[in-house]
């Protein structure tokens, strides 16, 4: 179990740290935001520093997930680290949809008439169907460890 915990910390780490790379090397970081955001090409600097701490909002609520539940593989009799963990889950795509709109209407701020599009994809849908079976757990548990009456 310490292995999993510790993927699931460094990997928490990892996508919270993720966009500060924007924030510190804007000009490297832009042609990863152009694979996301074809338009962004030619973005300011400022743009790009903007967008990046935009996204940083949505990988702190996956960041958050994943370290909870990380939290809960440590204390499993802590039944709420669980269900914190899939609420930000569940909420994760649905922050990501609203980063990606504003981010995009940063990155396209240069443009004359700026395509903004709301996508759902299925990788949004398995943080949400994902979210929901930790619940299933987190409440199986919960019912299977309260005490007869």
């Amino acid at each position: 179990m310490l292995i999993i915990r510790l993927v699931l910390i460094v990997s928490a780490l990892l996508v919270v740290v993720y966009p500060v790379w924007g924030l510190i090397y804007p000009t490297s970081y832009l042609p990863e935001l152009v694979e996301v955001y074809p338009h962004a090409e030619g973005a300011s600097v400022d743009q790009v520093k903007k967008a990046a701490l935009i996204l940083w909002l949505s990988n702190i609520i996956l960041s958050l997930s994943l370290f909870l539940l990380a939290l809960f593989i440590k204390k499993p009799q802590n039944y709420k680290l669980a269900k914190l963990s899939a609420i930000a889950l569940i909420g994760y795509p649905i922050m990501l949809t609203i980063v990606e709109v504003l981010s995009s209407s940063v990155l396209y701020s240069h443009l004359d008439k700026a395509p903004v599009a709301v996508e759902f994809s299925a990788i949004k849908g398995f943080y949400i169907i994902f979210g929901l079976a930790l619940i299933g757990v987190y409440k199986s548990q919960r019912e299977l460890n309260k005490p007869i009456q």
